[in-house]
């Protein structure tokens, strides 16, 4: 706002460290004490949580200019934590100035300095690949996300319940859209009442559409059912059984005080991350859990994408938009964040390598190199886009009891393993496991990611060959989700539920 030539003064004080003093300096004057405030108490920069308020005298927009002729300072309460002050203005005039047809707008970049080198590199990562120096995927039809017929599921852990495979029960022609979601959400509720919760304890859905075409209709009936912080979600088109069009993933937690749940939901057009393009929260605190909503690679001042398409570009943008969103929270909260796990939705099998290496390039010196990555095609994705990012994250923070019996809250990082052994099946394939969990955390915490290497036929695709690596977590399971992969005739095909 400083770089764009807005000129506003503070008119009120009510944040601990700001002083009746400050009252009547403009934001270039404060920046510096606000950026400490920030580093030493959290204080949001910007005053978004009452910490000051400010008014405009000038700005490019502006034919004239707001002078303070005679201001007077009011206490409104005296505190040594935290004075509530305001400046009230007795006397003003409006004064002249030159009038700038063309102005020099400070815009930011699009891309911040990382997300711009993972932006390059994946345009060279580009050309490798049409110089044939980057693995191919000659014989294979265009992959499709296979859903198959569900039966709607619940399932507790603790504080957490998940209900999965939503889907309407009166399943034809006659339906419209509209209804089947209706009977979606009824089927929801039913499910929540031996719980006695209700849709505001929703932390996270995945929609799965048969359709991506219908994604308006549905958003419009999904919208009624959420107040004003909605739970965060993931949408993505795959093929159902017919005649299903919709289907529903729903994480729930039932907090035991509000401040436990924290939503961000973005609505106004920036140019720091996108608004909202549908009845969600970008992200949601539910415990110390951090749902992120699957980002795709809108420019957040237009909210299109990037033209003409561009796969590196919308990476990187998601990627952004993913970090952005999480700096965001953390600005209210004493906790650094850590990342359980990540899944790349895209539509092109073509694309799994250059998103494999931007994942590699983004994973460089940071916590995200150890973190369960799935990469999915699926059949489309919100307002055409190439790819989607979601994570899961932790705050890192857990309640533990002192020597005097206190409870305090003290900040852990997340492990890593991997594990790994011969399947026993005759054509010698592998299952490789790898999960990120917290020591302390016996409820719902750990993310394990589980892939079969090597060809399996489906002779010897057996659950029980898997139990072995599921029994760690079967326990602490809060739900699951397979993404299998069979060869047919010779082509590859992707199922998932």
């Amino acid at each position: 706002m400083v770089e764009a030539g807005l000129e506003a003064v503070l008119i009120k004080v009510a944040g601990i460290g700001l002083k009746p003093e400050h009252l009547g300096r403009n934001l270039a004057q404060m920046k510096p004490t606000f950026l400490r405030l920030n580093d030493l108490y959290g204080s949001h920069i910007c005053g978004e949580g009452g910490e000051y308020e400010t008014l405009t005298l000038d700005c490019p927009l502006f034919k004239k200019r707001l002078n303070l002729i005679e201001t007077e300072t009011v206490i409104h309460s005296d505190s040594d934590f935290a004075t509530v002050a305001f400046l009230r203005i007795k006397e003003a005039s409006l004064g002249d100035k030159p009038i700038n047809e063309d102005f020099d707008l400070a815009v930011p970049s699009v891309l911040q300095a990382k997300p711009q080198m993972i932006y390059e590199k994946l345009q060279e990562h580009d050309a490798g690949l049409v110089n044939g120096t980057l693995p191919s995927f000659e014989n294979l039809v265009e992959p499709l996300v296979k859903s198959s017929q569900g039966t709607t599921t619940t399932n507790e852990n603790r504080a957490w319940i998940s209900v999965s495979s939503v889907q309407a029960n009166e399943s034809g022609a006659s339906l419209t859209i509209e209804e089947e979601v209706r009977q979606c959400f009824e089927l929801l509720l039913g499910k929540l009442l031996p719980y006695s919760l209700e849709l505001s304890h929703c932390a996270h859905i995945t929609i799965l559409v048969s359709d991506m075409e219908l994604f308006a209709r549905v958003n419009a009936v999904y919208g009624r059912y959420f107040g004003i912080s909605p739970p965060s979600r993931a949408c993505v088109a795959v093929d159902l059984p017919a005649p299903t069009r919709i289907r529903l993933d729903c994480t729930f937690y039932r907090e035991s005080r509000p401040e436990e749940r924290v939503a961000l939901h973005v609505q106004g057009l920036s140019y720091w991350a996108p608004a909202n393009i549908g009845p969600y929260s970008q992200a949601v605190i539910a415990g110390d859990h951090i749902f992120v909503s699957g980002q795709i690679g809108l420019i957040p001042s237009s909210l299109s994408l990037p033209s003409p398409g561009c796969l590196a570009m919308e990476f990187a943008l998601c990627c952004q938009h993913v970090k952005r969103v999480l700096n965001a929270l953390r600005e209210h909260a004493s906790w650094t964040g850590h990342p359980l796990s990540a899944i790349y939705w895209l539509t092109n099998i073509h694309d799994i390598p250059a998103v494999k290496h931007g994942h590699e390039l983004l994973c460089q010196n940071s916590s995200e190199s150890k973190v369960p990555s799935l990469f999915v095609v699926v059949k489309a994705l919100p307002k055409g886009a190439q790819v989607e990012k979601q994570v899961l994250y932790h705050t890192g923070r857990f309640n533990t009891t002192d020597e005097d019996g206190e409870v305090v809250s003290k900040l852990e990082e997340p492990k890593f393993e991997e594990d790994g052994s011969d399947m026993g099946a005759e054509d010698g394939a592998e299952w490789v496991s790898e999960v990120s969990y917290f020591q302390n955390d016996g409820v719902a915490a750990p993310f394990a990611m589980i892939c079969v290497k090597g060809q399996v036929q489906a002779t010897s695709w057996n659950a029980s060959r898997m139990k072995s690596a599921l029994a760690p977590f079967s326990s602490r399971s809060l739900s699951t989700r397979v993404f299998a992969v069979r060869e047919t005739n010779g082509l590859l095909k992707f199922a998932g539920d």
